[in-house]
């Protein structure tokens, strides 16, 4: 009697300590798994790696480790120095495959932020990061031809995502393009509401005046020219308008979050009377109390 008990004791111990080291589809170091993971176009790097660690993928801290000791020299467009910051928009939207081995018993969202992370775990979580970071690179580097619009190509990956995030309804990239061209141009602030978005880390439906008084360099209400780094990832079509936009002399447009369309204009008094009627739109089918609301879990969409 009392070697059953002591058996069974130890049989519910073991059953307990192996539940601690549970991690959902990884069990076996020596086993390998296959990952699909998702890159997608008007996504910031940061949302990118918080799905990545829901999936049980890697963390985020390993994707900043990556980025602040690999030097990458394979790939001469990537910022040289930085955090993730030098990932940001770099990816191109996509579905990629990968094989690897099965983590050595991690859990990754239960081992962030502490001090006595195994070391197995952290290697595994940098491993997986760097692989992903380097595969999905080489498959973006084709996008990196000589620009044919005049600007550096880092400035028109910045611009791209700008374009990205503008063209909410995922058309009139070419169009919005022209605005931005002829903005810079006429030595005009670029006013892209997305990029205030960027540096808020919230989304607004419509900004307030606040918003807009912002100290940030992503503010291009207040500041001339384009901000620091790419706010998302983009389509290679958006990057194409940014090279080749379309012939117009607009300066102005408007998103109607109610219809999906764009309202284009040269002057400022067509530009209001179309960012009216936007807001009566959209008042009408979310109510007033939607227009200034804050959504913390979106970026620059519905």
């Amino acid at each position: 009697m009392h070697k059953f008990y002591f058996r069974l004791r130890y049989f519910f111990f073991f059953l307990f300590i192996g539940s601690l080291f549970n991690c959902d589809k990884f069990q076996n170091s020596d086993e390998s798994v296959q990952l699909h993971v998702i890159v997608k176009q008007g996504e910031r790097f940061s949302d990118f790696c918080r799905r990545l660690e829901s999936e049980n993928i890697t963390d985020c801290r390993s994707f900043d480790s990556v980025a602040q000791k690999e030097i990458f020299s394979e790939f001469p467009f990537l910022p040289k120095k930085g955090n993730t910051i030098r990932f940001e928009g770099m990816f191109r939207p996509g579905n990629y495959e990968f094989t690897f081995q099965a983590d050595p018993g991690c859990f990754y969202l239960q081992t962030q932020n502490k001090s006595d992370e195994n070391s197995e775990c952290l290697a595994a979580g940098y491993s997986r990061a760097k692989t992903i970071a380097v595969h999905i690179l080489k498959k973006s580097e084709d996008r990196y031809l000589k620009n044919q619009a005049g600007l550096e190509f880092y400035k028109e990956a910045i611009l791209a995502s700008i374009i990205e995030k503008e063209a909410a309804s995922n058309k009139s990239y070419k169009f919005i393009s022209s605005v931005f061209h002829n903005r810079l141009k006429q030595n005009m602030v670029l006013g892209s509401c997305p990029t205030v978005e960027y540096a808020l880390g919230y989304h607004r439906p419509f900004l307030l005046f606040k918003d807009l008084e912002l100290n940030s360099p992503y503010n291009v209400y207040k500041r001339k020219g384009l901000p620091p780094t790419p706010i998302s990832f983009f389509s290679d079509e958006a990057l194409e308008a940014s090279r080749n936009p379309a012939d117009t002399e607009y300066v102005f447009f408007v998103f109607d979050w109610t219809t999906g369309e764009l309202s284009f204009s040269e002057e400022y008094e067509q530009h209001k009377k179309y960012a009216k009627k936007a807001r009566e739109n959209f008042i009408g089918k979310f109510g007033k109390e939607s227009v200034h609301k804050e959504y913390p879990d979106k970026y620059y969409e519905l």
